[in-house]
């Protein structure tokens, strides 16, 4: 059977259809790409039609399946099928801490009493040696000379709240309560971009984030939302989990997280499937 120049045009626009329907499962879906390549289908898929089905009832059957068909799959693959909703929440203002009565000032109101003098003694048989370094505490924890010596390492503690609105650094003992308007706004603006289905730039705002603040957990649960949206689920499984790392039970702003996280887990479970 020998084809003619009209055959061989219906046939390549029907396999240029079915290679607008394959591009669909390649790129990243947003509402503009997938009407887009789904009108391209459509206007591809006219002429075989027209051509190939010579009665008018083959061609309006023909073409309502393959319409059909078409809104099918838009419906599949549109962003807003798989679309996660990220929580935003509003700032608030940190609550004012109570001041607390410094116990020094306390200890100087009560009455000293002078120590009773105690009888001298001598010593003896005292054996001195070698004193081996310890952890650091607030007890003298060897020396030499009369001369006391302390091992003590820094160590630096960051926590934050979901919304970025709060940021509390400890220190050698000390808390330092800061607010950081950017912080929120970085997180208010990856979450429009998840919900607008650009999901590639909240996945690279969300890793910036990430390497500003290495100890927030929130880019990660970000990250995760985008992987998820990209249909890349080993890695938001492992943003998910980095997430956790980073609130251990008993974190200051655990119960805030809490939600979020198995929102992640529920969304990762589901694309599964």
């Amino acid at each position: 059977m020998e084809y003619n120049t009209s055959d061989k045009l219906g046939i390549a626009l029907a396999c240029l259809a079915g290679v607008m329907a394959i591009i669909l499962f390649l790129v990243e879906k947003t509402p503009l790409t997938v009407i887009l390549l789904l009108s391209l289908m459509v206007a591809l898929a006219i002429y075989p039609i027209l051509h190939f089905a010579k009665r008018i009832g083959v061609r309006i059957a023909a073409f309502s399946l393959f319409l059909i068909g078409t809104l099918l799959l838009g419906w599949s693959v549109m962003p807003h099928g798989h679309s996660i909703s990220v929580n935003i929440q509003e700032p608030q203002q940190p609550k004012p801490e109570k001041k607390k009565t410094d116990k020094k000032e306390q200890d100087t109101k009560k009455p000293t009493e002078k120590p009773k003098a105690k009888s001298e003694q001598p010593v003896q048989n005292i054996h001195l040696g070698d004193v081996t370094s310890g952890p650091c505490s607030n007890t003298q924890i060897g020396g030499s000379g009369n001369t006391a010596t302390t091992n003590c390492g820094s160590s630096v503690i960051v926590t934050y709240n979901y919304a970025g609105t709060i940021k509390k650094v400890v220190s050698g003992g000390i808390v330092n309560t800061m607010a950081d308007s950017s912080l929120q706004d970085a997180h208010v603006k990856i979450g429009k971009e998840l919900r607008s289905g650009q999901s590639s730039e909240a996945l690279a705002d969300a890793q910036n984030l990430t390497a500003a603040e290495p100890q927030w957990a929130v880019p990660h649960i970000l990250a995760g939302y985008a992987y998820v949206n990209l249909r890349k689920i080993d890695s938001a499984k492992i943003e998910l989990k980095r997430a956790k790392d980073l609130v251990p039970p008993g974190y200051e702003f655990e119960e805030e997280y809490n939600a979020e996280l198995k929102r992640l887990e529920e969304a990762i479970k589901r694309h599964e499937r």
